[in-house]
């Protein structure tokens, strides 16, 4: 779509910032612009929204968010609402129509528990862990394009937050992903304190060893600035996993190769949960998707992973190994 292209290709890259194996490029906008809206998480924690099961019993690929401002609610792919019967992720990023109570996807992150903890969901300070960010991606385009449907491989998250967890040397009672994100909690917590936003930047493209791993992209600065910790928190996670030590910073050639990857990948659309349409993004060594409204870019989000067979593609396997993400985008 010419939105897309046009972010992508408007898109200024500032200077990387580094800490251990991780590091973030600052993507810089000369202008900006789109609708307004609040996000998930104010406007959970002041009452104008609220996320519960879909039914008593509760059904868990789906929750309901009930928007009650008189403004959309944004709420982006792969943050983690904690609390209800389970902990979930969302599949898709949604605008929430003013006033409107709508049914999203999501997929669950805590495999162990099926049971309230609490009545409603709340936003939790983290998104999905980057690469399951990528695994999830992949999966959910397949579906869409095949079934109509916003639904992810379950099996394939529990496996991905479940190798995390084992190779972290994390043990949870409920399988959960959070416990993963507070066992590390100070060692992530310096990722956080290293990054920091600068002026006019509405994205962030992070490299892990030297190589492009995936970027968030927002129609508004604000945006970025209230997600990049929780962003920075997702790739931390695989930056820990694969540390080889290395604080070289990635060239400025490679994140812009990585950029045009996803400018002049395959592009399908949907109807949209909530407004907008719903974008979809493949390529050879790249999977993503995001949110267009009214021919402006709301978010995208794209993940290197395995350059695939298109067998491969065709079966919805996005998940690469972590070695094989750090090797994609290197020239």
């Amino acid at each position: 779509m010419e939105s897309i292209q046009k972010s992508l290709k408007g898109s200024e890259i500032g200077e990387a910032q580094q800490h251990g194996s991780l590091a973030m490029l600052p993507l810089l906008a000369s202008s900006e612009g789109g609708v307004d809206y609040l996000l998930a998480g104010e406007a959970l924690r002041s009452g104008v929204a609220r996320v519960t099961e879909v039914s008593e019993s509760g059904h868990v690929p789906e929750l309901k968010f009930s928007n009650l401002a008189d403004l959309p609610v944004l709420i982006l792919e792969g943050e983690e609402l904690v609390g209800a019967k389970q902990n979930r992720t969302t599949n898709l990023t949604i605008l929430a129509p003013p006033r409107t109570t709508i049914v999203i996807p999501v997929s669950c992150v805590e495999a162990g528990r099926w049971h309230y903890q609490s009545r409603e969901a709340e936003v939790s300070e983290r998104v999905h862990m980057a690469s399951g960010r990528a695994a999830k991606a992949a999966t959910v385009s397949y579906h869409l394009h095949h079934e109509g449907v916003a639904h992810a491989d379950q099996g394939r998250v529990w496996d991905d937050i479940g190798c995390a967890a084992q190779c972290l040397g994390v043990h949870s009672p409920t399988r959960a992903m959070s416990d993963i994100f507070e066992s590390h909690r100070p060692r992530i917590d310096e990722f956080v304190a290293a990054f920091r936003p600068v002026e006019r930047q509405v994205g962030a493209l992070f490299a892990i060893a030297d190589a492009p791993a995936g970027f968030d992209l927002f129609a508004h600065a604000a945006t970025l600035r209230a997600m990049l910790p929780k962003l920075v928190r997702s790739y931390a996670v695989d930056a820990i996993r694969v540390d080889d030590g290395s604080g070289s910073k990635p060239g400025a050639g490679r994140a812009r190769a990585f950029l045009d990857a996803a400018a002049t990948a395959t592009v399908e659309s949907y109807p949209a949960v909530g407004l907008g349409t719903t974008v979809r993004l493949s390529a050879d060594g790249l999977v993503g998707g995001g949110l267009v409204h009214d021919d402006r870019l709301v978010h995208l989000a794209a993940f290197a992973v395995e350059r695939q067979s298109s067998a491969d593609r065709d079966n919805g396997r996005g998940l690469a190994s972590l070695s094989a993400r750090r090797r994609s985008y290197r020239h």
